[in-house]
């Protein structure tokens, strides 16, 4: 099969583009440029640069500026060749191997399409410069792509949450590597962006779990960008970059049962609403997190059912809960979790709020940590998952309980467990003169 704009004359390759008729009185008929060997694969590569430098020289004299548009180019070059936009420029400046990748989809193109018009030579030979993508710009059109990431969340302060971590790690990106196009970037690249966040760990500046989220961050939004608008460059040279060393992260501890008595007292003795106590016991009795209690809805509250319980799902309070797919689920209340479920059947109206769970933990916590110091109100939380797992219950029924995913087991087999398991369970677990 011949390749395009490469002839053999005797025994070495050639150039070879014919120049279009309206330039023939400026250039000629034919522009011939010798490849300087003898070899098709090293001519292959070779051509490239020229295919380049002629077909924009030719191009931007026969094209109008409105119809090399980049935005146009872009969508073209896609269209015909199924690949991101490359500039000359990107062209020239790549090595000899990168630069022939370059070119040979095009060149492929030329020799399949048959007769081009001028906008669609334009795009394949890439007579405009690419834009590029600052991170700043990067952020932005993350942003576009993933609208339904963000708004499922059920207010703006939460919205705002979960994005500001995208938006420090541009920044610090920014101010370390300055606005480069992150479409060019290279694995190279961004191990220099890690550098500096190590010399920051090491200088006392940055934990290392902060600076591994930070290359996160980053990683999701350059790879979202490349799987949508240029998949072709896939993977993102992020995937490879990681920061070794261990976590400064430290668990969350549990209570004890001793401790759970000591806070218990500490909160019926405080003079904080009859709402506060009343969460508290229900998450000790269940390990539900504080959102997942404050936003219950009427709906979500099943007190005269045969197994009383509490549905944690997205209503009317929010449109999701944390992760939700294992997080969505029916938690049965016994002993003191129900008799404090049945002072506020209709939900908790003073924390079914904006922030109103943050509020929960602090009011919660200043009680707790007089109690227990180092511990706080998602110790109970840890608590009930040490008492599952001590009574012997199944890891799988314990994360059905928990929300917490099963590995290698899905609850969208059959019906998973059922409220009287659970219930089981919690009985097994809990201690009765705890309950």
């Amino acid at each position: 099969m011949s390749t395009p704009y490469v002839t053999k004359r005797g025994e070495v390759y050639y150039f070879r583009m014919a120049v279009p008729k309206r330039l023939k009185p400026v250039y000629g008929g034919i522009i011939w440029r010798s490849l300087h060997t003898r070899s098709l694969s090293e001519a292959k590569i070779a051509v490239c640069e020229h295919v380049a430098k002629w077909a924009r020289k030719f191009l931007l004299e026969t094209v109008d500026d409105q119809d090399i548009s980049f935005q146009k180019l872009r969508d073209v070059r896609r269209a015909m060749t199924d690949t991101s936009y490359r500039s000359y420029k990107d062209v020239e400046e790549a090595g000899e191997q990168e630069s022939f990748e370059m070119v040979m989809p095009a060149l492929s193109a030329v020799r399949d399409a048959g007769k081009l018009d001028r906008v669609q030579v334009a795009a394949l030979a890439g007579v405009t410069e690419n834009p590029g993508m600052t991170m700043t710009k990067a952020l932005e059109r993350y942003q576009e792509l993933s609208t339904d990431k963000f708004m499922s969340y059920s207010d703006e302060r939460e919205r705002y949450k979960r994005w500001r971590p995208f938006v420090q790690a541009a920044k610090s990106f920014t101010s370390v590597m300055g606005d480069v196009d992150i479409i060019k970037l290279k694995p190279k690249d961004c191990m220099k962006f890690q550098a500096d966040l190590v010399k920051k760990i090491a200088d006392k500046k940055l934990n290392i779990d902060s600076a591994r989220k930070k290359i996160m961050w980053l990683r999701l939004i350059h790879t979202k960008i490349l799987e949508i608008d240029h998949p072709d460059l896939l993977p993102s040279p992020w995937d490879r970059i990681k920061i070794e060393g261990a976590s400064h992260k430290g668990k969350r501890i549990a209570f004890s049962d001793d401790e759970l008595r000591v806070v218990r007292k500490a909160m019926t003795e405080s003079d904080v609403s009859d709402q506060v106590k009343a969460l508290n016991t229900i998450s000790e009795m269940t390990g539900a997190t504080c959102k997942e209690l404050t936003h219950l809805h009427a709906d979500d509250i099943f007190l005269d059912a045969p197994i009383p319980y509490i549905a944690i799902r997205p209503n009317e309070n929010r449109n999701r809960v944390k992760g939700n797919g294992d997080r969505i689920r029916e938690i049965p209340l016994i002993g003191r979790a129900l008799e404090a479920m049945k002072k506020f059947p209709k939900g908790f109206d003073e924390f079914c709020r904006s922030n109103g769970s943050e509020d929960l933990s602090k009011i919660s916590n200043v009680i707790i940590q007089k109690a227990v110091p180092d511990r706080s109100f998602y110790s109970y939380r840890h608590a009930m998952a040490d008492r599952l797992r001590r009574s012997g219950c199944q890891d799988t029924l314990k994360n059905s309980i928990m929300g917490h995913s099963s590995k290698g087991f899905s609850m969208h087999y059959g019906n998973g467990y059922t409220l009287q398991n659970k219930l089981d369970a919690l009985v097994a677990a809990i201690p009765e003169n705890h309950r």
